[in-house]
């Protein structure tokens, strides 16, 4: 019998599990890795129209129940961290939480600001090989949608967030929130202020590292996953 415990990993928004392909490959020795697309994402991008922060946590929430999972490790990238902590302070249901540039605070403001990076015709413009890689994660005909459904939730978030401070102040497990030292999505004064208002959270930045996954240094996020996932 595996004495290996449980690590989910959570993808960001517009993401997949494909993200985790080589991060998963390090791990793997260590933990017994439960990645996968969470709805209107990748292999699910056909759901695009119920996407929502409920349909998130709700379905992390069943993959648990199903697999018959006893407090799992999390680690969750940008918008997967943020669906990680927001079912913990509803469920309980984690043993430990490590996020990995999570924006945290969401105004209106933010959300406008955001959602110009969500536009499909100026990503098609402006970077076309993003606009390929997004086809090819969620198909052609999902792809636009799924901006426009993230466009809207980014909106919801600023409207009400599932982590206000009364939701974060029900969370009390280990949780570990970072942030590479570069990313221009998160702000630097952002996170740590977070970690601070959780009961056993800590802050750590990453150096030389900017927002995508795939631009960061596996090696050092598997140092850190395997040093705080214990």
């Amino acid at each position: 019998m595996s004495n290996k415990k449980d690590l989910i990993l959570l993808h960001g928004a517009l993401g997949s599990k494909s993200q985790f392909v080589q991060l998963s490959d390090l791990l793997v020795n260590d933990y017994i890795i439960h990645a996968f697309d969470l709805p209107a994402h990748g292999e699910l991008a056909y759901q695009s129209d119920v996407l929502s922060m409920y349909s998130f946590v709700n379905y992390v929430r069943n993959y648990i129940l199903k697999n018959n999972l006893q407090k799992p490790l999390v680690f969750g990238f940008s918008m997967g961290g943020f669906v990680a902590l927001a079912l913990q302070s509803q469920t309980n249901i984690f043993s430990k939480i490590m996020t990995l540039n999570t924006k945290l605070k969401w105004d209106y403001e933010t959300a406008i600001k955001e959602q110009k990076m969500f536009d499909p015709d100026i990503i098609l413009e402006k970077v076309p090989h993003y606009a390929d890689m997004l086809i090819s994660i969620h198909g052609s005909e999902n792809w636009k949608n799924l901006l426009t459904k993230h466009k809207e939730l980014m909106l919801t978030i600023a409207e009400s967030t599932p982590l206000s401070d009364d939701a974060l102040s029900k969370i009390d497990i280990p949780v570990l929130l970072t942030r590479g030292d570069k990313d221009s999505m998160v702000a630097p004064e952002e996170t740590p202020a977070f970690a601070g208002k959780l009961k056993n959270a800590v802050y750590y930045e990453f150096q030389n590292t900017s927002h995508p996954i795939e631009k960061m240094d596996i090696g050092l996020l598997y140092n850190k996953i395997k040093e705080f996932l214990t």
